[in-house]
């Protein structure tokens, strides 16, 4: 898709936000840096040359205000001068790996946003590294498109990736419909890389990584533990992609392919849209039909309808799906008949009957406890209930409050002041 008009440049990270270093009124060009971090976290970039019209808080998808950069497109096509690039992924050192990482403003997708250099720097010994190709939902195609058509540039990624943590062993885990791909794919593939490429059943939720590691080496990942506690580093298509462009290319991360679908679109597909979107925007790109009366953030499972078009595209959207109508099961919601589907389906092993009900008595105290910020948001209890409850928005709604709580909370200790 072609840069929009306008852009919405959130300037909020896991657990802080970011310093913006532009002013309203100011000129950027595209590729140049327009806030940084204070402490951890990593910079944001302009995708296209504009001018500043705001810096103020704007909505975002969990519902929050957080400051953002309001940037109007000059259509210039004016950019910065990209940082110089490698031609083989081992060529820079380890350090160098991460130092550009971090510069080029690369989240890792699968850590919730954190920062990939952090990733790339394990304080545990790493035995394999795994590029996780496998479609972690229906619907959801954007990082298979990157796998068909930018492999290589995937594979530069992934295999800096394995130089900079050092790890012994690499795999590629692929679904069962990615077959075609593992002739292709292992052209690329050279007698120095230690890369194997495994096909995975393509089932839902397989791209999650307790399923993943269990399928892949018959590994048990302890509830709410990392995956290096096992000796695995995991990385997404989008990460790795990223990173090939950044040490390669030497351009940030100012891009991603979103999935976009549903009947309020006419063309449907699989778009590399500049982050920063307006959702409004990316749907008349991708020829708004209807009146859209619900816009989901993410899958057809695990995503979350948002109240406004006025929400910009993320380093985590996966997918934006437009309905003319409101999705909702068709079952009418009745109480619980104590069946246990939900239990059976869970993959992180909780009771998502026992934290809805929680959520649905706002007691957030006991749905912590009982491993409501460990939900992985899957969806898959909601779908096999036979009554219809709202059990994963219910969770989601427990996390939300959990998470504020704590926020609020570190807001109001006094902050030290340092004694001259």
């Amino acid at each position: 898709m072609a840069d929009p008009k306008r852009l919405i440049l959130a300037c909020a990270q896991p657990g802080h936000q970011l310093n913006p270093l532009v002013k309203k009124r100011e000129r950027v060009v595209g590729g140049q840096r327009l806030a940084e971090p204070n402490g951890e976290g990593f910079p944001i970039y302009a995708p296209c040359a504009g001018t500043v019209t705001d810096v103020a808080p704007a909505l975002s998808s969990t519902g929050d205000f957080v400051l953002a950069i309001f940037l109007e497109n000059d259509g210039s096509g004016e950019t910065a001068p990209a940082l110089p690039g490698w031609d083989d992924p081992t060529d820079p050192t380890p350090e160098a790996i991460r130092l550009r990482a971090l510069e080029a403003g690369i989240p890792d997708v699968a850590r919730g946003g954190i920062a990939l250099a952090r990733s790339l720097a394990p304080t545990t010994p790493i035995q394999t590294v795994v590029l996780n190709g496998c479609t972690t939902e229906p619907l959801v195609q954007a990082e298979r498109v990157l796998l068909h058509h930018e492999w290589e540039t995937v594979l530069f990624g992934f295999r800096a990736a394995i130089r900079a943590i050092g790890a012994p062993e690499a795999i590629v885990a692929l679904s069962v419909a990615d077959r075609p791909l593992v002739g292709t794919l292992s052209q690329s593939l050279t007698e120095r890389d230690a890369i194997t490429i495994e096909i995975l059943p393509d089932r839902y939720p397989q791209g999650l990584e307790r399923y993943l590691l269990a399928a892949l080496r018959g590994v048990d990942l302890p509830v709410g533990e990392d995956p290096a506690t096992v000796g695995f580093a995991v990385f997404d298509v989008t990460t790795m992609h990223a990173l090939g462009r950044a040490l390669r290319d030497g351009q940030p991360f100012t891009h991603r392919v979103v999935t976009v679908a549903g009947d309020g679109v006419a063309r449907p597909g699989n778009y590399r849209v500049p982050l920063g979107m307006p959702l409004g925007a990316l749907m008349e790109a991708a020829g708004r039909q209807g009146t859209i009366r619900q816009l989901v953030w993410g899958g057809p499972l695990s995503g979350t309808a948002v109240a406004s078009e006025e929400i910009g595209v993320c380093a985590n959207t996966r997918a934006v799906l437009a309905y003319q109508q409101p999705v909702s099961f068709e079952v009418p919601t009745t109480d619980c008949i104590r069946c246990g589907r939900c239990i059976d389906v869970c993959p992180e092993r909780l009771s998502p009957i026992y934290l809805a009900r929680y959520a649905e008595h706002k007691r957030w105290d006991e749905a912590e406890a009982e491993g409501a910020l460990l939900c992985s948001s899957c969806g898959a209890c909601s779908y096999v209930c036979p009554t219809g409850r709202p059990l994963v928005q219910s969770i989601q709604l427990a996390r939300y409050e959990i998470l504020r709580q704590r926020e609020a909370e570190r807001a109001s200790q006094p902050k030290e002041v340092a004694v001259p």
